[in-house]
């Protein structure tokens, strides 16, 4: 369980770490791949070094993608393609 400070709102309000993108890229690749770095890093941020400076960012956009791929009502909601495009993924 989560420590009651990553749920404060306070916690999450900052700048994106310049990074970030980066790191979140190779730590993706390293993940998905079969790549040796994946025991050490090599040149790479670790696993553990991604989650210890990252994980409020992973956590917001989880939970904002989670929020906007499950829309309710979709029938009442008129976004133009991607209104079309939801119709589709969930048939």
């Amino acid at each position: 369980m989560a420590p009651s400070w990553v749920n404060d709102r306070s916690y999450y309000q900052e700048d994106c770490p310049i990074y970030f993108a980066t790191d979140f890229r190779q730590i993706r690749n390293s993940l998905s791949h079969a790549d040796y770095r994946r025991i050490n890093g090599g040149n790479r941020i670790t696993l553990s070094e991604f989650y210890k400076q990252y994980h409020k960012y992973i956590m917001l956009l989880y939970q904002n993608g989670r929020e906007l791929w499950s829309i309710q009502n979709i029938e009442k909601i008129d976004l133009g393609d991607v209104t079309e495009f939801n119709r589709m993924i969930f048939e």
